[in-house]
């Protein structure tokens, strides 16, 4: 896998120079599940973004005491876990592997340390994380 390659097909990254794609391929990780995995729970401390690299995963919002929401199934470039980058709120959703899953992990931590050190990055993925907000919106207007 070629994180650069990999990095720069993900929406989030799209915008970034590849000099900034390559400071955060040096920063990820890999993580590997089997299918019915639980990846992110909702409720917990966020603490990364996970990048489908193989597999698909299913988003899921709990409800109590009603039946959880599929939220999305998401495959190979897709992402979760961006919030988790820019703020220190509980997750909103769990994830779930569906199969076999490989990811590409990126930490908030080495994802703050570059964003500060080049500000810069902040304009070119702000875009897609309004992108993902307004989505989340109209969702949520389609099932009230």
């Amino acid at each position: 896998m070629d994180v650069m390659e990999l990095l720069a097909q993900v929406d989030l990254f799209r915008g970034l120079d590849e000099s900034h794609r390559s400071r955060l391929a040096n920063c990820t990780g890999t993580a590997h599940y089997q299918a019915g995995d639980v990846i992110i729970t909702q409720g917990e401390e966020g603490t990364h973004l996970s990048i489908v690299v193989s597999g698909r995963v299913q988003v899921i919002r709990e409800r109590a005491g009603r039946e959880p929401i599929v939220l999305d199934e998401l495959g190979p470039g897709k992402f979760v876990g961006e919030m988790a980058l820019l703020d220190d709120r509980p997750r909103t959703a769990t994830v779930i592997a569906l199969e076999d899953t490989a990811c590409l992990t990126l930490f908030k931590w080495h994802f703050r340390v570059e964003l500060e050190s080049h500000p810069d990055m902040a304009i070119a993925i702000l875009p897609e994380i309004s992108r993902r907000w307004r989505q989340a919106l109209e969702r949520l207007a389609a099932v009230a």
